[in-house]
């Protein structure tokens, strides 16, 4: 098994939680 597939992986489950997060932080603020 590759990591690097695995490391490509982890980088987009973070950024769409980090994506996530801030849109719903942004909305807060409102």
């Amino acid at each position: 098994m590759e990591s690097w597939t695995f490391l490509a992986f982890f980088i987009a489950s973070a950024v769409t939680l980090a994506m996530a997060v801030t849109a719903l932080v942004l909305d807060r603020r409102r």
